[in-house]
């Protein structure tokens, strides 16, 4: 490595490290929630600050491994499926501070920052910080921000993971056709509310990574979501997850991801 890139992956990592620092206290003190109703806007914050000093202090894999932990105790509790993420049934203001505005809304924004990119992201935390500077802030205006910054409609993500509950369950099937030599990859979602979500697929065949990105629809039904084509005419196997390589079992929540993609693997042995 050279001198030259050397200085800029430190400053780089200095930055990431700055911004886990000052988020929490820049997003409490700043701007206060609207309501109990919109308190993950600032806890979600703190949560994700952890994430943040984890990838930089860490690095990635263990930053996801952790992540993924901390959302496996969020689904421990069965009563969070169903709670809203900003919600307005609560008995006592207590009953907000708990693993959906923390947990979950910390790995929501995780997949905003990923489904968004790191320049848009922080750039959109900073408009909002900045556009309701010592008054309060509900998840609308931060919406608001980060589509000023990027440029992207985002009501579909706030609709379903700020303003709904749950999380896509999956049922992922494939299919092999040795005369085209081509794989088909069908996906169903076993819970009510259905979502959409990118999706991206790996098949490795000969030692190579090829990958497609595709888009599941809210679809109440199982629904061909791509066909690959492949060199050989013998069918992929399934790969397990693998912590380094960040491929994840269909089944696992999409709030559990490094990024709001889900990924099937097909491997070719």
């Amino acid at each position: 490595m050279s001198e030259v890139s050397g200085r800029q992956r430190r400053r780089k990592q200095m930055g990431r490290c700055n911004r886990s620092r000052i988020i929490p206290p820049l997003v409490r003190d700043l701007v206060t929630a609207e309501s109990w109703s919109n308190l993950t806007v600032n806890e979600s914050f703190a949560d994700y600050s952890e994430y943040l000093w984890n990838e930089y202090k860490y690095g990635k894999d263990e930053a996801d491994y952790k992540r993924l932990k901390s959302l496996r105790n969020f689904k421990a509790d069965p009563r969070n499926f169903g709670k809203d993420l900003v919600r307005f049934n609560y008995e006592s203001r207590e009953d907000m501070f708990d693993g959906v505005s923390y947990n979950k809304g910390g790995g929501i924004l995780h997949m905003l920052r990923n489904y968004l990119g790191d320049d848009a992201f922080f750039a959109g935390l900073s408009d909002y910080l900045k556009t309701n500077e010592y008054g309060t802030g509900e998840a609308h205006q931060l919406r608001l921000s980060l589509e000023k910054v990027s440029g992207k409609d985002l009501n579909w993500f706030f609709n379903q993971w700020y303003f709904g509950k749950g999380y896509p369950k999956l049922e992922v099937k494939s299919t092999f056709d040795p005369m085209k030599k081509q794989v088909t990859i069908n996906v169903a979602q076993t819970q009510e509310e259905k979502f959409e979500f990118p999706l991206s697929i790996d098949v490795l065949e000969n030692g190579k990574i090829s990958r497609k990105e595709v888009w599941v629809a809210a679809s109440m039904h199982s629904r061909r979501v791509a066909t690959i084509s492949t060199s050989s005419s013998s069918p992929p196997h399934r790969s397990k997850r693998n912590r380094s390589s960040q491929r994840w079992p269909s089944n696992t929540p999409a709030t559990s991801r490094s990024t709001p993609h889900r990924t099937f693997t097909a491997v070719r042995r």
